[in-house]
């Protein structure tokens, strides 16, 4: 079976996760909710369950919240 690929924008502090497959968005996620680097976590962790989440991903969203977080 091919791997479906998926692409990661963050707009307006949100993480739309969007197949190049289809064009299709399979899953937000409001970043500007996190309040601590434990929600952080959370959410990593969580986003780590899907098949198509890598470490460039982790990294953006990372890269985002702690901006969010710093109030950058």
């Amino acid at each position: 079976m091919a791997s479906e690929g998926v692409v990661l924008d963050i707009i307006g502090g949100n993480a739309i996760f969007t197949s190049l497959l289809t064009g299709h968005v399979l899953l937000t996620r409001c970043l500007k909710t996190i309040k601590n680097t434990q929600e952080l976590i959370i959410l990593i962790d969580e986003l780590y369950k899907k098949t198509w989440f890598n470490k460039s991903m982790q990294n953006q969203i990372e890269n985002e919240v702690l901006s969010l977080l710093r109030g950058i």
